[in-house]
C-alpha cells in the first residue's frame, strides 16, 4: 500500500476504482507495525500539520473547502456498481422485516406462553426478549467482522441471513420463554451483517460516491420497519382470522409461526440473491491466484487496531447510537404523558402521525440531501460536525414543546413539533456520516471488517442499555425530579451528552480519503 502524501492525500481516480471493481488490482501484503505507523504518521501530518495550532487542525483534518472539498465537489462522482448495490439493499431490507415482525404479537405470545405471569409484568419479559438479541450480538459481532477480513465478506453475509431465517422459524414455534430467548440469541449470535455490509460498501465505492451508497442503508431499514410490523400484525393467529386456515391444526398449535415464516422468506430471498449475484469485495478472496497471499494478509492484532483515530471514531459513534436509541425510546412515552405531568398529552393517532412524518423527513434527507451536502461540505467529517451541532437543539425542542403546549395549547405543540421535525431531519445525517468516518480511519483494508465489527458492537451495546437507561431516566424525570423544569430533566441530561459527543468529535482525526483506498 502506498502511503498518502503529507500535504494532501490524492483523490482516487475513476480508472483505479474501475480496476478494483473488476478485480484487476492486486492487494499488497503489509507489515502491521511499519505500515500502520506509516499510514497514521501520514494521516497525522495531513490532518494536523501542527498539533499546537487548532486552526491548522480544522483546516487540514476537516478537508478544507478551498482545497479537497472544492476539488472533490467539482469532480464527477464515480458511477455506482448498481447490481452489487441492489443485492446489498435486498440483503439489508430482509433483516428489519425479520426482526420487527414480532413486535405486534410478542405481548400476546408471552401471555399465552406464560399464563401464570401477571399481565402487568409482561412488559419486563418483552424487554428481555428484545434486549437479549443486542447483548449476544455485542459479544459476537466483532468476531464475525474479523472473520470477514479472513474468509471474505460474502460468506459471512450469507451465514448471517441463514441464521436469521432459521431463528425466525424457531421463534414462531416457541412455546416457552426459554425457547423464545434461545431463538433470539441464535439470531444475535449468527448475525453481524450490518458491520460487514458497511465494509462491503466501503470497498465498492470511493470518496466521490460513498455518501450516496451509504444513504441507501437507512432507506432500506425504513422500508423494512414498515413491512415487518405490518406482516406480523396481519398474519398472526391465522387459524382464527382467515377461513382458509381454520382447519390447519398446525397453525392452531403454533399461531405465530406463519408471520415468522413469511419474514424468513425475505431472508432466504436475500440469501439466494447474494449467493448468485454478490461479488466478493475482499481483495485476497477475489482471484484464485491471490490465495497464496492470504497468509501474509491476516487481520492485524487486536491491539494494533486500537489507535487514537480509531478509538475516537468508535467512542463518538457509540455515543451517537446511544443518543439515538434514547430518543427513540423516550419519544412515545413523552408524547403520551399528560401535559400536567411533563409530557405532551398526545393520543395514539397523533403519536403515529408524528412518527410517520419523522420517518418521511428522515428518508428525504438521507436519500436526497445527504449525498449532495456531504460533497458540498467537504466530506463526512465536516458533515458529522455540523449535524452534531444540531443535537442539543433537538432536545431543546422537546422542552419548548412542553412549555408551549402548557401555555398556549395544542396548536403550540404542533408548531413546536414541526420545528423539531426539521431539526431532527438535519441531525439524522450524523449516523451515516459517522459510518463513513469509521471507514475513513481504517488504516488498511484487512482491518476494515474488524473495525466495523467493533463499531457494530458499540451499536449493540447502545441498543442493550439505551432503552433501559432512557426509560428509567424519564420515569425519574417526571417523578423524583418533577421540580426541575417541570419534569424536563431527561432532555437536559441528553443535551449534555450531545455537547460531550460534539466535543469528542472535535478531537477526531479523519482523513478526507481513507488511507487504504
Amino acid at each position: 500500500m502506498s502511503s498518502p502524501q503529507p500535504e494532501r492525500q490524492p483523490l482516487i481516480g475513476r480508472r483505479r476504482s474501475s480496476q478494483f471493481l473488476s478485480g484487476s488490482t492486486r492487494s499488497k501484503s503489509f507489515n502491521v507495525n511499519d505500515e500502520y505507523g506509516h499510514a497514521y504518521g501520514s494521516i497525522a501530518r495531513s490532518n494536523h500539520g501542527n498539533d499546537d495550532n487548532d486552526s491548522d487542525h480544522e483546516e487540514t483534518t476537516n478537508g478544507n473547502r478551498s482545497e479537497a472539498g472544492t476539488e472533490d465537489e467539482n469532480r464527477a462522482p464515480t458511477p455506482l456498481p448498481k447490481m452489487q448495490i441492489f443485492v446489498l439493499c435486498v440483503m439489508r431490507l430482509s433483516e428489519p422485516i425479520a426482526f420487527l415482525c414480532i413486535l405486534p404479537f410478542i405481548p400476546k405470545m408471552l401471555r399465552e406462553n406464560m399464563p401464570d405471569v401477571p399481565r402487568s409484568q409482561i412488559g419486563y419479559w418483552a424487554g428481555l426478549i428484545e434486549s437479549v438479541f443486542a447483548i449476544v450480538q455485542f459479544a459476537t459481532v466483532f468476531l464475525w467482522g474479523r472473520a470477514s477480513d479472513t474468509i471474505g465478506r460474502k460468506p459471512v453475509l450469507l451465514i448471517g441471513l441463514f441464521g436469521v431465517a432459521l431463528s425466525m422459524n424457531f421463534f414462531g414455534l416457541a412455546k416457552t420463554l426459554p425457547q423464545m430467548i434461545i431463538a433470539r440469541s441464535v439470531a444475535g449470535f449468527m448475525n453481524a451483517n450490518m458491520s460487514v455490509l458497511k465494509s462491503t460498501l466501503g470497498e465498492l465505492t470511493d470518496e466521490t460516491n460513498q455518501a450516496r451508497a451509504f444513504s441507501l442503508l437507512p432507506l432500506c431499514f425504513a422500508l423494512g420497519s414498515l413491512i415487518g410490523p405490518a406482516l406480523g400484525g396481519a398474519l398472526s393467529n391465522p387459524a382464527k382470522r382467515f377461513p382458509i386456515f381454520e382447519d390447519w391444526e398446525f397453525l392452531k398449535m403454533y399461531p405465530y409461526w406463519l408471520p415468522c415464516f413469511c419474514a424468513s422468506l425475505f431472508c432466504f430471498l436475500g440469501f439466494i440473491t447474494g449467493y448468485f449475484f454478490l461479488e466478493e469485495t475482499l481483495p485476497s478472496k477475489r482471484r484464485l491466484k491471490e490465495q497464496e497471499q492470504l497468509a501474509k494478509e491476516r487481520p492485524p492484532p487486536f491491539r494494533q487496531l486500537l489507535t487514537r483515530p480509531v478509538v475516537l471514531a468508535l467512542v463518538n459513534q457509540g455515543m451517537i447510537n446511544f443518543i439515538n436509541i434514547c430518543y427513540i425510546a423516550v419519544l412515545p412515552l413523552f408524547c403520551d404523558t399528560p401535559i400536567e405531568m411533563g409530557g405532551l398529552s398526545l393520543n395514539e393517532a397523533q403519536i403515529g402521525t408524528y412518527l410517520a412524518a419523522n420517518g418521511c423527513v428522515t428518508i428525504i434527507v438521507q436519500l436526497f440531501l445527504f449525498p449532495w451536502l456531504e460533497r458540498k461540505w467537504g466530506g463526512p467529517y465536516n458533515t458529522l460536525r455540523k449535524c452534531l451541532s444540531l443535537l442539543p437543539m433537538v432536545f431543546a425542542c422537546f422542552i419548548l414543546a412542553h412549555f408551549a403546549g402548557k401555555a398556549f395549547g395544542f396548536k403550540a405543540v404542533v408548531a413546536s413539533l414541526a420545528v423539531l421535525l426539521l431539526v431532527r431531519g438535519g441531525s439524522s445525517m450524523m449516523i451515516v456520516s459517522s459510518n463513513l468516518c469509521i471507514n475513513n480511519v481504517v488504516p488498511h483494508r484487512n482491518a476494515l471488517g474488524s473495525i466495523n465489527g467493533m463499531s457494530q458492537s458499540m451499536a449493540s451495546l447502545a441498543r442493550a442499555i439505551g432503552p433501559i437507561a432512557a426509560n428509567s431516566g424519564y420515569a425519574f424525570s417526571i417523578t423524583a425530579f418533577k421540580h426541575v423544569l417541570d419534569g424536563q430533566s431527561i432532555w437536559i441530561v441528553l443535551c449534555l451528552i450531545a455537547f460531550l459527543t460534539w466535543f469528542i468529535s472535535a478531537k477526531m482525526e479523519v482523513p478526507r480519503r481513507a488511507a487504504w483506498r
